[in-house]
């Protein structure tokens, strides 16, 4: 096996470890952490679908899509009007991401969110210190999500750049600090996710 199937599979247990933690302790859920719990529960759903099939198109875009989308709807609107009617906002513009694959709007959608998350964690970071030891998971789901935008940057691109001296300690980076963001989050479950 490879170094990158061992991080998959390591990223993978994880996951698990997490969402069978979500699922036993569902009734204890805070509902302001719910796009750290939505994250986690993309990154599983597209770690099964990494595993059943080979990587094509629907493999590629399933984190570029739904995750900005995510975080966007969650953001923003999950504020303003009823979640029931946030998760149908959300899914029709991931079916709309999904139907069209227009870069431009994949392109604004991972902005915008890296601001909502970012803002999330400097505002988090300057409030008590209950929540401020919160605020780095943000942090890191921010650089989690700088990471897979360049990876989607850098497939968009006409360039050769497989052939380059820089991917292999980039993919290596990438394949280690992916499984760490699901560490840290699983790490941090209590503080995080749990009234």
């Amino acid at each position: 096996m490879t170094f990158v199937k061992y991080c998959q599979i390591f990223e993978f247990s994880l996951l698990l470890i997490t969402i069978v933690k979500l699922i036993t302790k569902k009734n204890k859920l805070n509902k302001k952490s719910i796009d750290v719990i939505l994250f986690v529960a993309l990154l599983f759903i597209d770690a099964i679908i990494r595993f059943i099939w080979t990587q094509n198109k629907l493999t590629f875009h399933f984190v570029h899509v739904c995750i900005p989308i995510m975080f966007c709807c969650w953001s923003w609107l999950s504020q303003i009007i009823s979640i029931p009617i946030v998760i149908l906002i959300q899914l029709i513009f991931t079916f709309c991401g999904f139907y069209f694959l227009n870069n431009i709007m994949i392109i604004i959608t991972f902005c915008l969110s890296l601001a909502l998350i970012i803002h999330k964690a400097v505002s988090l970071a300057k409030q008590t210190s209950r929540k401020l030891k919160v605020a780095p998971i943000y942090f890191i789901i921010a650089f989690d999500q700088i990471l897979t935008f360049i990876i989607y940057i850098l497939n968009r691109t006409p360039y050769n750049w497989h052939m380059s001296n820089y991917i292999l300690p980039f993919n290596i980076f990438v394949n280690l600090f992916f499984p760490f963001t699901v560490f840290y989050i699983n790490v941090k479950f209590r503080r995080l996710i749990l009234i």
